[in-house]
């Protein structure tokens, strides 16, 4: 008898530890505002709009950011701005259906 209410509050244990550390964040993060658990200290900030569903960046030497939209285009962010012609645009070569497109 007493044995068996000791595994079952051990039981009850576990299961409302599990429950609490799914429940409560990580100490030492924030949650930024797109849903991402930053380290305490660090702010989530949006440098570029305007693109598509990008999946890369890459930085040039001249100071250009190139960018990687899903769909096959290769964005340009210089001085500040994103340059409105793409670099390259292979939209008619990439398959960007559901987890396929130009990924880095």
């Amino acid at each position: 008898m007493f044995r068996t209410r000791v595994i079952h509050l051990l039981r009850i244990g576990v299961i409302l530890a599990l429950v609490a550390s799914l429940l409560l964040p990580p100490a030492g993060t924030a949650r930024a505002q797109g849903g991402f658990n930053l380290p305490y200290g660090f702010i989530q900030e949006g440098v570029v709009m305007g693109l598509t569903l990008p999946t890369s960046f890459a930085l040039a030497p001249d100071g250009r950011i190139f960018i990687t939209e899903k769909a096959g285009r290769v964005r340009v962010f210089r001085d500040g701005e994103l340059l409105g012609d793409p670099f390259i645009d292979m939209t008619t070569e990439v398959n960007d259906a559901a987890d396929r497109g130009l990924m880095g």
